[in-house]
């Protein structure tokens, strides 16, 4: 994991973070091309044509995302094509212009896709928030892949988000007004053209200042589908949102808890997440073994949630360690895929901690204020 700071517009941060790969921008090219390629089988002629439409649904439906898309081009040193085609790829291997569910052809239950908790109120130790996520990926996009960046921004807020280095999109943030938000993935049927989850989070954090503003955004805009979104704003306010390309659905806290992992939960959703396959059973099963786990986990640390909590909580090994534990071990099937991270965001203290590799083996925590400055590293 590196740091990037950045100002002013939207296209002189994608500059940036363009600048901040150059030295290896040739490894990212190569592990996007290997997933691509390798894993599923699909043809450089269909990753490219497949990353110029999402790229042209960025261009007709999130303009600023489009920019900083160039702007990291133009920083890295790449033409056009090869930027979008490794800013989509993990939605190129979903091809989302066909429109329905495509698992790996790995024949292996992955579990690189996340778990997300979040206490509120009266069951943490300062009535304020924390928010929390297992960041689960293949162990190819490790630590050593992602980047904390800090956006002073000019065009809309300013914010720290946590994804993989290089990408328009994150996979978490807050940003100045206190809005949180995290991602986790969700294979789906309903799935088609859009703007992409992650890049999505990133628009959140830009454009929005409360969870009102982020649910009113994401329910109109044209999206790819494929995720839960958990957010969390300065007054405490929270919702997931379940996103599917044509449909969506809304839950709120139960309990001062909300939780998600990789399944649909709301009335509206259930009927858009894949069915138990027989040859994916386990990935079936450790989603809903982890949202399970999640919520029992925070419920017991209440009425005394803390970021210590929520940090402990990511190295949990219940039913593992495994695809079935938060902190995943999806090798122990055959899979080389799991945690590789996790970010905990504490309302109170306006800090995120981020855990740099897999939770249960990292050396070290960093700490970083809400809007990026390195507080503190420690084992």
């Amino acid at each position: 994991m590196v740091t990037v700071e950045s100002q002013g517009a939207v296209r002189d941060q994608g500059r940036v973070l363009g600048e901040s790969i150059r030295g290896c921008r040739d490894e990212l090219e190569a592990a996007a091309w290997k997933t691509i390629a390798d894993e599923y089988g699909l043809s450089r002629e269909f990753a490219v044509a497949e990353a110029e439409r999402l790229t042209e649904a960025l261009r007709e439906h999130a303009l600023e995302a489009y920019e900083e898309l160039r702007g990291i081009a133009e920083g890295a040193g790449w033409p056009m094509e090869t930027a979008s085609v490794y800013n989509h790829w993990n939605y190129i291997v979903q091809q989302p212009s066909l429109g329905k569910h495509v698992p790996s052809t790995r024949g292996i239950p992955l579990a690189e896709e996340c778990t997300a908790r979040l206490a509120l109120g009266e069951i943490t130790a300062t009535g304020q928030p924390i928010m929390a996520k297992n960041k689960d990926y293949a162990y190819l996009w490790g630590a050593d892949k992602h980047v904390v960046h800090t956006a002073w921004s000019t065009e809309g807020y300013s914010f720290l988000s946590y994804g993989i280095q290089g990408w328009v999109g994150c996979d978490n943030g807050v940003n100045e007004k206190g809005l949180c938000i995290v991602l986790t993935w969700v294979g789906t049927p309903d799935r088609g053209l859009g703007v992409q989850s992650h890049i999505l989070t990133k628009l959140v954090l830009r454009r929005c200042a409360t969870t009102s503003e982020a649910l009113e955004y994401l329910s109109g805009i044209a999206r790819t589908g494929m995720c839960n979104w958990v957010m969390v704003d300065a007054d405490g306010d929270a919702a997931l949102f379940e996103n599917g390309h044509r449909h969506f659905g809304i839950r709120r806290a139960e309990e001062g808890i909300l939780a998600c992992a990789n399944h649909f939960t709301t009335a509206l959703m259930r009927p858009h997440t894949p069915p138990l396959e027989p040859d994916f059973r386990h990935r079936y099963i450790s989603t809903r073994t982890r949202h399970n786990r999640a919520v029992t986990l925070v419920a017991q640390a209440a009425p005394k949630v803390t970021a210590q909590t929520m940090l402990d909580m990511s190295a949990d090994h219940d039913n593992g360690p495994s695809a079935l534990s938060l902190c995943a071990h999806g090798e122990v099937n055959g899979d080389q895929s799991g945690s590789v991270g996790a970010f905990v965001y504490d309302a109170a203290a306006r800090t995120v901690h981020v855990i740099d590799g897999r939770p249960c083996e990292a050396g070290e925590v960093r700490a970083f204020s809400a809007l990026g400055r390195v507080l503190d590293t420690r084992p």
